[in-house]
């Protein structure tokens, strides 16, 4: 019955990204700049079926805040995820809590021009029993509120993620697509464990980013409106 929404955030929970980059001080000997602030949202669908109701579409939402230095053309990000939203589905709601995904690695992306356009070198995420989130349980931890049972879910995740993006006055929008493949780990609820199920998902959406003050830190931007908002039309199940 439950089928998690990812988060991506290439972009927010890396332990291994492919082509990793860090984004540090500026250096005059490579032709980077000093870092900038984004603040970004992603937004990306994809489709679960659930008894009885058919083909669903998921929705997860990813508020986040990157580092960036220009080397020359090429764009590199280190982000976290500030707060992570999922649609509810067939009465489940999901959440992650903020001070957990604040504890997690930084995603490192790097977008290099091609044919007119920014591409990112496509990256894998992934963890498996370890303790990504810092809670003392394998793998991130998740809550579920549903009618039937609620608890929290351990799981492990395995992303690979591709995007295209374009720079605008003030930042940058894109595409992106993802496959993920989950796997239950545990949970504090026999009821949980019971109707939660491994999964495999592909997804896509859009994201889009604008610069901030230097000094901006997710704590600023928790409690009030997100300052950007990616428009995606979801695509038809």
């Amino acid at each position: 019955m439950f089928r998690l929404g990812t988060v991506i955030i290439g972009v927010a929970v890396s332990l291994w990204a492919a082509g990793m980059f860090f984004a540090g001080e500026g250096n005059a000997d490579d032709g980077s700049s000093s870092p900038e602030k984004w603040v970004g949202h992603q937004v990306v669908y994809g489709k679960t079926s659930v008894p009885f109701m058919g083909d669903k579409q998921t929705r997860t939402d990813s508020y986040l805040l990157a580092s960036v230095t220009r080397r020359g053309e090429t764009i590199e990000l280190s982000q976290l995820a500030c707060k992570v939203g999922f649609k509810e589905i067939a009465g489940v709601k999901l959440d992650i809590p903020t001070d957990a995904l604040l504890r997690m690695p930084k995603a490192e992306i790097c977008f290099a021009p091609e044919k007119g356009l920014l591409k990112a070198i496509p990256w894998q995420v992934g963890w498996n029993k370890t303790d990504i989130d810092g809670d003392g349980a394998p793998g991130l931890s998740v809550d579920v509120d549903a009618s039937i049972c609620s608890g929290k879910i351990h799981v492990a995740s395995s992303t690979r993620s591709a995007a295209v993006a374009k720079m605008t006055e003030n930042g940058m929008m894109g595409k992106i697509s993802v496959h993920v493949k989950q796997k239950i780990l545990g949970s504090d609820s026999v009821c949980l464990k019971m109707f939660s199920s491994d999964s495999e998902e592909r997804q896509t959406g859009g994201f889009v980013y604008q610069r901030v003050p230097d000094n901006t830190t997710c704590k600023d931007l928790l409690g009030r409106p997100w300052p950007v908002e990616a428009r995606f039309t979801p695509p038809k199940l």
